[in-house]
């Protein structure tokens, strides 16, 4: 008859039958390939810091950790084993209004509180009206040139020329929905003879790889609970940090003559969209805003470029 007590984890026999005290990691060691591989990775997720996460899922160092936005810090300090050299674009767009702002006069509706002789009724552009929303300004992350650029309208035929040209993936935080469709809008009202482009910039967005749009997928209940699934509370709960500002506050300070501070929130955006969809390349799951892992599916990372 085995002596040894068959519900004691932490204990074990020793060559000469005394009773001895496991170490933790030996316990640890002893059971983990008994784990089901989802329990695992869920154990590991709540168990590491977000430094050391970032530092065994990423490939960064722990001076990253100042990195606030990629003007300060423009490119990481480590490239990603499975990005390296990739077509692969990380980006995000601010708009020139406020979805507040005046449809008429651009004003926010402040302005419009107790005004006399008014010329027409305050009116909000909302989120549905790309051409009036506008363009201040992109930013865009290159995994193939490790470098960043920037564009505005004046720039957005040529860019987006080159994109379907290279035929890269696209990804962005919530770029299906607002950030593709308001840069083909731009294009499409300039001339009819873009028209053609923008159908090809559509299809390319079609096949990047949305994280919000991913997300929504994998739990579509939950999509519009408040404080889960935006970009700053997903960034947050996986120590990539709080987002500068509210993005409503990014068109006003552009209005107001404050460029660099734009520049810098829209730059940190892209930073953080980098950082998440790295860790979706590597292990497939991400904190949402509750703290609580979900699995998304990953992409297909292309290495060459088309054409």
């Amino acid at each position: 008859m085995d002596p040894r007590p068959p519900t004691l984890a932490w204990v074990s026999l020793d060559e000469a039958g005394r009773i001895v005290h496991d170490a933790p990691l030996t316990v640890l060691h002893r059971v983990w390939r008994q784990v089901d591989p989802g329990d695992r990775l869920r154990f590991l997720t709540e168990m590491l810091t977000p430094a050391e996460r970032r530092a065994m899922c990423l490939g960064l160092d722990e001076e990253d950790e100042g990195s606030k936005n990629i003007i300060g810090n423009s490119l990481p300090k480590k490239d990603h084993p499975m990005l390296r050299c990739a077509n692969v674009y990380i980006f995000d767009i601010e708009t020139a209004h406020s979805a507040d702002a005046c449809l008429y006069c651009a004003g926010s509706p402040e302005c419009h509180a107790g005004e006399t002789g008014k010329t027409h009724d305050y009116e909000p552009i909302g989120w549905n009206n790309p051409l009036a929303l506008g363009l201040s300004i992109g930013c865009a992350f290159s995994y193939r040139r490790m470098s960043v650029e920037w564009f505005d309208t004046s720039a957005l035929e040529q860019i987006i020329t080159r994109w379907v040209a290279e035929q890269p993936l696209m990804v962005g935080f919530n770029s299906l929905r607002f950030d593709g469709p308001l840069l083909q809008a731009i294009l499409r009202n300039r001339d009819e003879s873009l028209y053609q482009l923008c159908d090809a910039f559509q299809d390319l967005m079609g096949r990047g790889y949305d994280i919000l749009d991913a997300v929504w997928s994998a739990d579509p209940v939950r999509k519009f609970e408040r404080g889960l699934n935006s970009l700053g509370a997903i960034s947050v709960a996986n120590g990539y940090g709080e987002k500068a500002m509210d993005g409503a506050m990014a068109p006003r300070l552009w209005r107001a003559g404050r460029i660099a501070e734009v520049l810098n929130y829209c730059a940190g955006d892209v930073e953080k969209t980098r950082r998440l969809f790295e860790q979706i390349v590597s292990t497939g799951n991400l904190l949402r805003g509750d703290g609580q892992p979900i699995t998304l599916p990953r992409p297909a990372i292309p290495q060459e470029i088309s054409g």
